[in-house]
């Protein structure tokens, strides 16, 4: 089965995007947004996984083991179950444990 280019470009191309989207504002949570915006307006299909910590565990001292382990396995739920679908064109990840 020959696919023609064509073809290719009307496909709705899909960007997953593993990053913290803010809030808080700042950083790659700031660039995120800016790039889930700008990726929108030229057409393509954006899913995130937001792995920004909770607003009440940015303090590194107030983390709790068992949040960070939920936190951990839904990020890496989310971004399994996505990339399953087999349609993602690009995966661009950032995030810290």
């Amino acid at each position: 089965m020959k696919i023609e280019k064509d073809e290719i470009q009307n496909e709705q191309k899909t960007i997953l995007l593993v990053s913290p989207l803010p809030p808080p504002y700042g950083g790659i949570a700031t660039w995120s947004e800016a790039f889930r915006k700008w990726s929108s307006e030229k057409g393509y299909n954006i899913i995130c996984v937001d792995t920004a910590l909770a607003h009440d565990e940015n303090n590194i001292a107030d983390r709790k083991f068992i949040n960070e382990m939920k936190r951990f396995i839904r990020i890496i739920f989310h971004t399994v179950n996505c990339l399953k679908s087999g349609n993602i064109l690009y995966c661009s990840y950032q995030f810290f444990l």
